[in-house]
């Protein structure tokens, strides 16, 4: 970034030596305040994210064991009328 001196023109020599002080900084940056609020606001995004997706794999999995369990309750209520289809056949 180059200077202008006080007839307006750049100095680009100048722009090597400017101080590191807070005018010389981008005004985009954020205070300290505002980098932990920032952080605390992530850190609860990512949990409640994270219950709702486990929840959600949760739910998933308790319908997958009913649908097992249907099924198998299914299974052993037609397993005696094949079984006596069976006998009536041989």
């Amino acid at each position: 970034m180059a200077m202008t001196n006080e007839t307006g023109f750049s100095n680009p020599a100048a722009a090597s030596h400017e101080p590191d002080s807070a005018a010389s900084r981008p005004r985009a940056q954020a205070s300290i305040g505002q980098l932990i609020s920032g952080m605390a606001l992530d850190t609860r995004n990512l949990v409640t994210s994270e219950l709702a997706l486990a929840k959600m794999e949760i739910t998933t999995a308790i319908n997958e064991v009913k649908a097992g369990a249907i099924s198998l309750v299914g299974g052993v209520a037609v397993l005696p009328l094949v079984n006596a289809g069976l006998n009536v056949i041989g």
